[in-house]
């Protein structure tokens, strides 16, 4: 039992597979402490509990890029007890029952709809109720503490319950995205990147933290957000053909992550990476109208501008402009001559315009 341990990484999601159906507790409470962290959990079973249901238990692990990904079914209420590891975060997302457990002396109920972040170093204490299921998402410490994601270490102590506010619902709905790829298999061929969706999952994490940090600390000055955010538009705008993370983006611009989170939320209403994706979709579009470049393949065209594959950015432009990459080409080309549209130099990171007006050179 010591040596069960999530499934390693691999290029594509790897599908949950059983790693334990039992009926002995102490065999649970050594899968759960291999794979999560350590558990010194009890069970709480009436004597009518016991009779009626006794304990059941089904364990099953996966993995999407970075992300390990737990299932867990069980049957037997328990006293729980347990220690976050320091390498990791673990995301619970309860879909059925309950958990109540106390973090730095604050009771936390997570119950379906809800979630619960379980950060490095923390001891958490509590109860479940006698019929749970639920997915637990370990995220390593690195791929968060990267973006500035604050870990139990922190000074100010941080949220642990994930509940009706929007940036707690971003986050369940990403991770239940980031998490059906691995319990449906049939969605590895829908179009959808583990590593764009783990992206995204991290984001919202980020979301979510920077607006518990400027309810509790205030917003940033509105002058102060705009020239953030004026400064790395135009920094994003210049470097669109190269893979970017926030860590990125905040290191260029000489802040942190939350900083940026901030910033953008309050002069975007979004993430850095998301304006960084509408950026990107401006470009394309900007592009297409070309009928110079119509002899180019697509996948050229979006490569130049960082975008990836044909069938995910399919849906993307065609949700923010109404219409395909292929529809607006077509358009382009079957109406041409269209009047001089401004001119792109595509080798370049950054679309810039040659013409200010049709046909007259700056």
């Amino acid at each position: 039992m010591s040596q069960l341990s999530l499934p390693t990484q691999s290029d594509g999601p790897v599908p949950l597979q059983t790693v334990l159906r039992s009926r002995d507790f102490d065999d649970w409470q050594a899968s759960l402490s291999a794979l999560l962290g350590e558990h010194r959990s009890e069970l709480l079973n009436s004597r009518y509990e016991q009779d009626q249901l006794g304990f059941q238990a089904h364990l099953r692990a996966g993995r999407i890029a970075d992300v390990g990904v737990v299932a867990i079914e069980g049957v037997g209420r328990t006293r729980l007890d347990r220690q976050q590891g320091a390498e990791s975060f673990v995301l619970w997302l309860p879909l059925r029952g309950w958990v109540r457990e106390t973090v730095n002396g604050e009771e936390v109920l997570a119950e379906p709809g809800m979630a619960m972040l379980c950060r490095p170093g923390q001891h958490l204490r509590g109860e479940s109720s006698a019929r749970l299921q639920g997915l637990s998402l370990v995220l390593p410490v690195e791929l968060l503490g990267s973006l500035g994601f604050r870990t139990q270490t922190s000074a100010t102590p941080q949220p642990n319950l994930l509940g009706p506010g929007p940036e707690a619902q971003a986050v369940i709905a990403q991770a239940r995205q980031l998490a059906d790829l691995v319990c449906r298999p049939a969605l590895a061929g829908s179009g959808l990147q583990p590593q764009e969706e783990v992206q995204r999952l991290c984001e919202t994490l980020l979301d979510w933290q920077a607006a518990h940090t400027e309810s509790s600390a205030g917003p940033l000055p509105p002058s102060r957000s705009a020239a953030i955010v004026a400064e790395a538009e135009t920094w994003l705008q210049e470097h669109l053909q190269q893979p970017l993370r926030i860590g990125d983006l905040a290191r260029q611009l000489a802040l942190t992550p939350r900083s940026l989170q901030l910033a953008f939320q309050r002069q975007r209403g979004c993430s850095p990476m998301q304006r960084l994706k509408r950026l990107r979709l401006q470009a394309l579009h900007h592009l297409l109208q070309r009928p110079e470049l119509g002899a180019l393949p697509l996948e050229a065209l979006l490569e130049s501008v960082g975008l990836p594959s044909y069938g995910r950015t399919r849906a993307e432009f065609r949700h923010w402009c109404g219409s395909s990459p292929q529809e607006l080409r077509h358009q382009v080309l079957t109406h041409a001559p269209w009047p001089a549209q401004p001119r792109s130099r595509i080798g370049s990171t950054r679309v810039t315009s040659e013409y200010t007006t049709a046909g007259t050179k700056r």
